[in-house]
Order: structure tokens, then sequence, then C-alpha cells
């Protein structure tokens, strides 16, 4: 039978720029194929002829009247059922009242002819031609095809090692059991056994262990990837669609199971189409025969399912939480019982606990039973491969460790002997700030064996004073000392997270925005799980920007846009601020021997932050400006340093070192002042020295490996020459 969106295209492409009714849309399908649709007019004593011209008015001034006819056709076909040509002729039979039916009939149409010939030619319900075809065949073939019988596995104990949940299965029961509204959809996070439920149901269905309304039930489950996968063509899909729907009627008393339930949204659609899995589904569940468990998260529910009110009425979501306390224990202890039986590594009854305690504390993202299963599962196995005969708590602590990114186990005397050399290594990058590196390496050494709190970051800091005196110096250190990567350092600037959308710049957006994405801290955080976040000049950050780090500096989490709990107690968090004046650093110093106290520090910072973020903090340091003894240290390093890479391209510095430094100090002091901007040093080192030196061995044409003496003509002119002579030779040589 000619389909009625078939019949619209050919219309559109015959009547180009009209508005197609039902006229335009029975002239074409006469010229198109005139026996089909005259044996449907074969009673009813009108010929293709008199169809044609009596419609012909119609189509050169189509009304409103006849759009409403097209309205009442469209409305009359049931869902799940392709439109044709058929249901509109059907309409027009019935719509005595309508002017396009009065002119056919004013032409000779009988519409009791009429109807008697559509009667002959009804398309049938595909799905109960399907169902036919599944009887002849093998009833239960397209279910065992796209998924599986849930009852048989159980009945060969496949879900033996499942713990019962019977709160939950009475609501499960419950709702199957009803008359009306009668399919549950189990919601809730992921990992929380919604589809072990499902299984749980089919242990007692093939055990018999239910009420008596559902004894004799088969339980299957299809896998909407596998119904889909395939499918080339339009009809494919709806096609094997109904033959499941038809085999799960067969073998009545039946119940399909779809896991990630949401998918049916969208399933199979066609381009241009409207039809999918969640609209095949709506007019079978009307009918009340068909019995569907889903399953998925609560997100995923509340985003696809009930966002459509059509699908969400046909439902019942039944929420799951996350077992916790003796439930989970005998959840987790089954699965163990499993893990000894297939391995011959015994599991004690403290370390299931200890499992559990650890998995809760250190992988918030993760839910119960899931994450200490796997967590189990992991460890006997790397406990298998050492040969032991029994799990124990640093086997857990290793997988954890892997499975984070972050140091949890025990340390080993080589560990502790490097943290206790923490400050030492700090020194020797960073100069004039030994009280600071002091606070800070106390607080990590005793943060790092776990001898505090266990909900807090690792060390959480704010560094304050002048600009330039090694703040920021100082965090970039502590990602080498502490984590041995420079990469374990992320550097925000708070300049940059100043406006309204700061926090979307950190945490990311929600999943309901179609530009969904993470933020750069969030990404930051997946990606490498411990290391240092160093807030830079946080005085500068949007106000709910603090808000936000309040979490992160009480209990070591911290919330994305996407409702995901990212753990930071692996972290040490740094926060640095130029709010304090030195002028006013200055006059409270006055009477304390020129030195200010920490309880100053805070009562100058209280007019920038609140004190409930203040007190959020390990140490609020004050660095101190530095001396001219600081600033010929760090002069020395960058020399070093930038020697050092000269030397790497075959280049050789003779020079007097005390002369050189005592210049560049003399140079410096003339053009900054009493200015201690450690930072500043390295431009001068470039500007004064390293620039001219490029300069002249961009210059140099000779072969031979190259010799720079600093002599009196670089002091006098700054000017640097290959080859100096000898009488200018100093000390020092790179």
């Amino acid at each position: 039978m000619m389909p009625l969106l078939a019949l619209q295209k050919l219309a559109m492409q015959t009547f180009r720029g009209k508005a197609i009714t039902p006229a335009h849309l029975l002239v074409v399908w006469a010229d198109d194929d005139e026996k089909e649709l005259s044996t449907l007019l074969s009673h009813s004593g009108l010929s293709i002829g008199q169809l044609k011209d009596a419609l012909a008015l119609f189509v050169a001034n189509p009304a409103k009247d006849d759009a409403d006819l097209f309205r009442d056709c469209v409305l009359s076909i049931p869902e799940g059922m392709g439109a044709t040509g058929w249901h509109l002729l059907r309409t027009v039979s019935q719509s005595p009242e309508r002017r396009i039916t009065q002119a056919l009939v004013q032409a000779g149409m009988d519409l009791d002819g009429l109807k008697k010939g559509l009667d002959e030619a009804a398309p049938q319900d595909p799905l109960a031609v399907l169902r036919g075809k599944v009887a002849k065949a093998s009833p239960l073939l397209p279910l065992l095809k796209y998924g599986r019988d849930l009852t048989e596995e159980a009945a060969k104990g496949a879900f033996d090692d499942l713990a019962a949940r019977p709160k939950e299965m009475e609501s499960l029961r419950l709702i199957l059991s009803r008359k009306y509204k009668r399919c549950p959809v189990l919601t809730g996070p992921a990992g929380a056994g919604k589809t072990a439920l499902v299984e749980l149901l089919a242990r007692d269905l093939a055990s018999g262990k239910v009420p008596g309304n559902l004894a004799g039930t088969r339980l299957f489950e299809v896998r909407l990837g596998q119904l889909v996968a395939g499918t080339k063509y339009r009809g494919d899909f709806e096609e094997r669609f109904y033959a499941m729907v038809g085999a799960v009627q067969q073998a009545e008393p039946a119940i399909l199971f779809i896991d990630e339930f949401h998918e049916i949204w969208g399933a199979g659609r066609a381009e241009g189409a409207p039809m999918d899995a969640a609209n095949m589904l709506k007019p079978l569940l009307n009918r009340g025969g068909l019995r569907i468990i889903g399953a998925t998260t609560s997100e995923e529910y509340h985003r696809y399912i009930t966002a459509d009110p059509a699908l969400d009425r046909r439902f019942s979501e039944l929420r799951l939480e996350a077992p916790s306390g003796e439930l989970l224990l005998q959840m987790v202890r089954r699965k163990a019982d499993e893990l000894q039986k297939d391995t011959g590594v015994a599991i004690t009854d403290t370390i299931l606990g200890r499992a559990v305690e650890l998995t809760d504390l250190h992988l918030p993202n993760y839910h119960q039973p899931d994450k200490t299963i796997t967590l189990l599962d992991d460890s006997v196995v790397r406990a298998s491969n050492r040969q032991a005969k029994e799990l124990t708590e640093d086997d857990l602590l290793r997988t954890l460790e892997a499975e984070t990114g972050r140091p949890l186990g025990k340390l080993s005397q080589t560990e502790l002997l490097s943290l206790g050399d923490l400050a030492q290594r700090l020194r020797r990058r960073i100069v004039g700030q030994d009280e600071a590196i002091d606070r800070v390496a106390s607080t990590l050494i005793y943060r790092r064996q776990d001898l505090g709190e266990t909900e807090r970051n690792l060390g959480s800091f704010l560094f304050v004073g002048s600009s330039g005196v090694g703040k920021t110096e100082l965090a970039r250190s502590l990602a080498v000392a502490m984590f041995d990567d420079e990469e374990a350092l992320l550097r925000l600037d708070m300049a940059e997270y100043s406006g309204f959308d700061a926090i979307q710049k950190l945490i990311g957006t929600s999943r309901a925005f179609a530009s969904s994405q993470a933020g750069v801290l969030v990404s930051w955080l997946y990606s490498h799980g411990s290391g240092v976040l160093l807030f830079d000049e946080i005085e500068k950050a949007h106000h709910e920007v603090r808000l936000l780090l309040l979490g992160m500096l009480d209990r070591g989490r911290i919330r994305s846009a996407r409702g995901e709990e990212l753990d930071t107690r692996r972290c040490v968090v740094v926060l640095t601020s130029n709010a304090i004046k030195p002028e006013a650093l200055e006059r409270d110093a006055i009477g304390f021997g020129g030195r200010v106290e920490t309880k100053d520090v805070m009562a100058l910072l209280s007019d920038v932050f609140p004190r409930e973020f203040l007190g959020r903090l390990d140490e609020t340091i004050l660095f101190r400006n530095l001396a001219d003894d600081d600033l010929r240290k760090i002069l020395q390093m960058r020399l070093e340093e930038a020697l050092s890479r000269f030397a790497r391209q075959g280049v050789a510095m003779r020079y007097d070192e005390e002369r050189l430094i005592g210049h560049l100090l003399r140079v410096w002091k003339e053009a900054r002042g009493s200015a201690s901007e450690a930072r500043a040093l390295k431009r001068l080192l470039e500007r004064n020295l390293l620039q001219p030196l490029g300069v002249e061995l961009a210059s140099y044409q000779g072969d031979k490996p190259v010799e720079i003496t600093l002599g009196d003509e670089f002091y006098e002119t700054g000017r640097v020459r290959i080859g100096a002579g000898p009488e200018s030779v100093g000390s020092g040589t790179s």
C-alpha cells in the first residue's frame, strides 16, 4: 500500500508551491498507481477518471476544510502503524460532512461500497503479522538473538553469588503485580546494584520463591545495542523490534528487561522520521499485556524519560540507594567468597570492612557495592601474583594507588628519608625564606604520614608578601619535591577568574547545556589526581570562587558542575596574595623589633578575606622582603643556570664571578632603587649579559670552539667580544 509520506513527496514535486491537501494526494496517487487505487474503489462505483475530475476544483483552490480532513486522517492512525493511502480513503469514507467527500459522492461514489472495498484491503497490524511468523519458527528466537534468558541462566546458578535485598525486592514485585502501570524503572547511581536486583528477581523466579501472580514467569533481557546493530534500511529496526516484542508475548507470562533504559529514546530513529523505540513502546504498553523492567541512572531517567510525559506516565520509577551497613557487608561477603574460591586467597572479615572504609574514603565518585567489589577483585589478583595466601591491607592500598594515581600506602624507609629532607631540598631553590619553608615542610611531613585528619588536603597555605619574593616559586618547588614532577602543578591566575563566569571556567558546565564541558580545575584533577594547586593572587578572584574553595579547604573535596565529587586530599593547596601593602607591614612592625607576627598578618588580612576563609587554612605565611645577600644568591643561581645552557652549546665562558655579580647588582640598584623583586633579576641578567652574548655569537664566523672572556671592556661599555685578550681573564669559568 502506498505510504502517506511517499504521496506527500510526490504531491510536493507535482504541485510546487501549493499547500498540500487530501485532494492533491489522491490525484498523484491516481497518476502514480491506478491499479492499487482502482482496487480500493472497486465497490464504490467511482472510476479513477471521475475521481480526478471531481477533485480538480479542490486542487486548484484548496480550503481550510481540506486541511482539517488531512488532520483527521493523521490523528486516526494508531501509534506504531505506518500511515498509507488506505488510511486517507478511510477518513474520506468516515467524513460525509467534508466538501471533498461530498464532491466525490456527487460524482457517483457510494460510501458504503467504498467502506466494503477498504475492509477487504485493510492493512494488518505489523505486530500481529510478525507474531505469527515468530510462532511458526522459534518463539524465543528474537529474544535469544538480541538478548538472553535470565531465568534460564539463574536456574544454572549464574546469580548465586548475589546477596538478597528484601526491601527493594518487595517494592519491585509490588509494581510488577499491579493491573495498571506495572512497568518499573530502577534508577540510582551507577554501581548501586540495579542490574543485580533484576538478576535476583530472575533467581527467585527460577526457584519459585515468588508470589502466585508471578509464578511461572520468565525474565528476558534485551540489549538495545544488538537490536540496532546492522540495521541499514528504514524498517529494519522496526521489524526486529516488533519481532522481539511478539516473542515476549508468545512466551507469556514473561517480563522484558532493558538495561540502560534511557537509550530507548532515539534508538532506531531514522533521519527525518519520528519513530524510535520509545514511540513504538507507547501503544504496546497501553494494551496492558507487556511488562518491562528498565534500569538507568537517575540523571538519565529525568533527562530522557520524564521529559516525554506520554512515555513517563507508562512507567513507575523505583529508586535504589547505594547499600550501606550490614546489607553492604553481606553483599560484599558473597562476592568475596566467590573470589576466595576462584583464587585460593583468603579474605578476612577485617580486610572486608577495611576495603569498604578505604573505598568510601578514596573513591567518592563511585558507589557501593561496586567499588568495593572491584577493589577486592583487583587486590586479590595482586596478592595471587605474589603467591600470597591471604589478602592484606597493603594489597588494598597499592591497588588504590594505581586507581587514583595518589600515594596511599605506608611510606618506605627511602620515602621517609626523602620526606625528612624536604626542607633542605626546598632551600636549594628558594632563597631568603627559611621560616616559610620550615612551616610548610612541617605540615607536609606530618600529613604525608597520615598522622593528621583524613578529611583534609595534604596542606593548605596562604602565602602573603610583596611581589617577587618567592611565593609562586615555592609552590613550583613543592611540585618537584613532593611529587617528583614539575607537571604536578596547576597554576591558576585569579585575575583570569574575576568575572561572573569564573565558576564555570573552574568546574565546568552542567550536562544540560549543549556545550557541556569540564572546567580547568576539574580536568586537571581528572588527569592528575594529586599535585600542587596554586591559586595565584587569590584576592583578585570572584567572591564565588572563594566560596567554592571553602569546601576544598575544609574537607578536601570539590564538586563539579556535573555533580561529581572530586578528591583533593592528596593535593597541596597554595593561595598567594599581595593584598598587604609593604607600608602596612612596616607600620605594624614598629615595636616588634622589625618582625611582623602571624597574628598581625591575620589582622591585616581580615579586611580582605572572611575569617571563616582564613580559619580553614593550615598556615598563613608572611614572606619577608629580600635582603642584598638574598639577591646576590639568587643572581648567582640564575647565572649558573644560564651559563650552563651556553656550555651545552659549546660556548666556554671565562669571568670573575664576584666582579660580575657585583657589577650586575650595581646596575640593578641604579635601575630599580630599593626594589627586591627576585623575578626581575632574570630580566636583568638577560638584558645586561645574555643578550649581548647572543648578539656576538650570531656574528661569529669561525669554526673553532667558542671561548668568551669577560674583561674590562664589558664592565665599561657592556660589550662582549669572542676571544678577548688574556689580560682580562678572571677566576670564573663555564
